[in-house]
């Protein structure tokens, strides 16, 4: 049996005068420790309360955002590289709360998985899209469809997904081709069966899947064919420096020319 543990160390009396300070301290050291890729140790520093206190208020705080609609969207532009047009938007789930203000979403999406709150902002998240594509349209917009991102705890948190999408689009009369979902490349390598079920049926209902962030996880060129994908976004860190870096040029003109030839189109982020 191979052992990967996690230490946390706090010292006396620096980080606690008494055993249960200290042991709070150590816990949360020890946390840091699995934080930062497991089978190392950590010592405690003040900060690490903090954060936990602020990780706290976060949840508690997102609990009551839908109901005090502090949650909105902004649509980003996909643009042909070509036409310069815009063929497609992607919606970007905001929070401004009134206590800690704009709050990224890489500090509130890992709390609403977490806490299984992603299951209902994601349903709002859904039908606000449609809803909007809807208003687009009836006022004479050509938006040809919006890309929303759906997280692999999502998909196994919450069976009544795909009737969400499904009642979503029959509500604003919307044809399949009207959304696509970004899955992260974690959904894939996941072998829940909820979510090849989930992943099955969405390719049933003719709703086109990009993978999101491409190049930082783990995701296997089998993944890239097993399931119906129709684009590829390409992770903004392969894009900053390839005007001014020739490896990093030549490892994006591979990837493009790989996902090209597996039938699928290409979308570089930060562009």
């Amino acid at each position: 049996v191979k052992v990967t543990p996690s230490l946390g160390f706090a010292i006396f009396p620096k980080d606690g005068e008494d055993g249960n300070q200290l042991m709070r301290h150590a816990d949360a050291a020890m946390y840091r420790s699995k934080h930062e890729g497991k089978n190392t140790y950590c010592f405690y520093s003040p900060e690490m309360t903090a954060k936990a206190k602020m990780r706290m208020h976060v949840e508690s705080e997102l609990s009551f955002a839908l109901e005090r609609d502090e949650l909105y969207l902004n649509y980003q532009p996909i643009v042909d590289a070509r036409s310069g047009q815009i063929i497609k938007a992607e919606a970007l789930l905001c929070w401004n709360n009134s206590e800690l203000g704009i709050v990224p979403p890489a500090n509130f999406i890992p709390v609403a998985e977490k806490t299984g709150l992603i299951v209902p902002i994601g349903k709002w998240v859904i039908e606000t899209v449609c809803k909007q594509i809807g208003a687009w349209r009836a006022s004479g917009m050509k938006i040809m469809c919006v890309t929303i991102n759906v997280s692999a705890s999502q998909f196994d948190s919450d069976p009544g997904l795909i009737e969400v999408i499904k009642n979503a689009l029959k509500a604003n009369e919307l044809a399949s081709d009207a959304i696509q979902l970004e899955l992260a490349e974690g959904v894939l390598m996941s072998e829940s069966p909820s979510i090849t079920t989930a992943m099955a049926e969405l390719e049933r209902l003719g709703i086109k899947l990009l993978i999101d962030d491409f190049g930082t996880g783990y995701a296997s060129l089998s993944s890239l064919q097993q399931y119906n994908f129709d684009c590829v976004k390409i992770d903004r860190r392969y894009i900053n420096k390839i005007l001014v870096n020739e490896q990093d040029a030549q490892l994006f003109n591979t990837i493009v020319s790989l996902v090209k030839n597996l039938g699928m189109s290409v979308v570089s982020d930060g562009v």
